[in-house]
């Protein structure tokens, strides 16, 4: 992942889902930021948590830590390698941790 653009997709109610735009839109992914619940978690398209990524809102520790046999950086049928899922859950917790809500976009571009 070079790039990446997560955007709110619903601002109202709990849980927050953003749809994150990998490598200028090549993949797309989904996370549900749940701060009521202290997670982030990967998400379908119709924001329903999958049960392949989970990050703790208070410590910023990630969940599990590696699915047998998976390096940080393979996608298997997570759709983001754990490394990805990651950079964007820290940097929408980051966000959320500085203004106070959770932000609208978050957009990073790395190498």
């Amino acid at each position: 992942m070079m790039s990446f653009l997560a955007k709110l997709l619903n601002g109202a109610d709990e849980p927050y889902l953003y749809r994150v735009h990998l490598d200028g839109g090549e993949r797309i992914s989904h996370l549900l930021f749940a701060p009521k619940a202290g997670v982030i978690v990967s998400a379908t398209e119709s924001g329903e948590a999958d049960g392949h990524r989970k990050l703790f809102l208070d410590s910023g520790e990630l969940a599990p830590p590696t699915f047998e046999g998976e390096t940080d950086f393979e996608r298997g049928d997570a759709g983001l390698s754990r490394e990805e899922f990651s950079r964007v859950a820290l940097n929408i917790r980051r966000e959320w941790m500085k203004r106070g809500e959770p932000p609208a976009a978050v957009v990073r571009t790395y190498g």
